[in-house]
């Protein structure tokens, strides 16, 4: 299984994906930065398999999806013209794999491994 994680974290170092794990208190906020100085393509944040805010580049739309994911997020995300994704107040189910994703090119550009305690 060791193997298996070590293998899958060196194939996604080769293909560009970054990946960092974030711990984080209930009840604090957390920003999660994809580095870039301003998002020329389309990019889409996921919570799991579920897209909850995106960007599109063309018509420099930012839009946030807080009722998807069963409503968890409602009135707590905040997607900044860089890509950076803030959650506010977080909670214990907030934790699991955020991750996002190039919409023009369909790459990913950087997983969170989010554990709220």
């Amino acid at each position: 299984m060791t193997a298996v994680i070590v293998f899958c974290f060196c194939w996604w170092s080769l293909l560009g994906v970054f990946s960092e794990s974030v711990s984080v208190t209930e009840g604090d906020s957390v920003t999660l930065s994809v580095y870039l100085t301003e998002v020329k393509d389309g990019i889409s944040w996921k919570f799991g398999e579920i897209v909850i805010a995106d960007i599109n580049a063309v018509y420099k739309n930012i839009s946030l999806h807080e009722h998807r994911a069963e409503r968890r997020f409602r009135d707590r995300l905040k997607l900044d013209h860089t890509g950076s994704l803030t959650i506010n107040n977080i909670t214990l189910t907030d934790s699991g794999s955020y991750e996002v994703m190039n919409t023009d090119s369909k790459t990913k550009l950087t997983m969170f491994y989010i554990t709220v305690y």
